[in-house]
């Protein structure tokens, strides 16, 4: 019998874009997106800060050292957070597993400034009576530690 249904956060409960990312945070320092893209994704560094190895400030850091600009945090956390759109036809579903009394539970790979953005601007993450994140296991799908980790907040196998 089934009583917790897992969801994933990106492209599932909001829509997400890197591209946006990319190009929001290249206006801060005035590169291009694909320059920014680069030195986020294709290195590595966006991983790292999702499985939670990097904080937000080291982020805002390694972009200063990597830019030669100076940049304010806040400013940093919503150019790379501002990327989300809710997916509207998954909140009714969400809501009549809920009243069907099943748990719901969060496996997804985020960041802090995500997982604090999406959860400010939409109202989705309330139905959740759990989270799995990968910043706060500090490991990222596919990798083992992740679903070691939802596996002990569902509760089965």
């Amino acid at each position: 019998m089934i009583h917790t249904v897992l969801f994933d956060m990106g492209n599932v409960l909001v829509h997400f874009c890197h591209d946006r990312m990319c190009r929001q945070i290249g206006e801060l320092c005035g590169h291009s997106g694909e320059e920014i893209r680069t030195l986020l994704i294709e290195s590595g560094l966006q991983w790292e800060f999702e499985r939670g190895r990097v904080s937000e400030d080291e982020f805002r850091r390694h972009l200063e050292a990597a830019t030669g600009v100076q940049l304010n945090l806040d400013d940093v956390r919503h150019a790379g957070s501002d990327i989300f759109t809710l997916n509207e036809p998954i909140v009714p579903i969400l809501d009549a597993l809920k009243r069907r009394d099943y748990r719901l539970v969060l496996l997804s790979n985020t960041s802090v400034s995500h997982f604090d953005f999406v959860s400010r601007n939409f109202d989705v993450l309330s139905r959740f009576d759990d989270y799995v994140t990968s910043y706060g296991v500090g490991a990222v799908k596919p990798e083992d530690p992740i679903f070691e980790a939802a596996k002990r907040a569902i509760g089965c196998e």
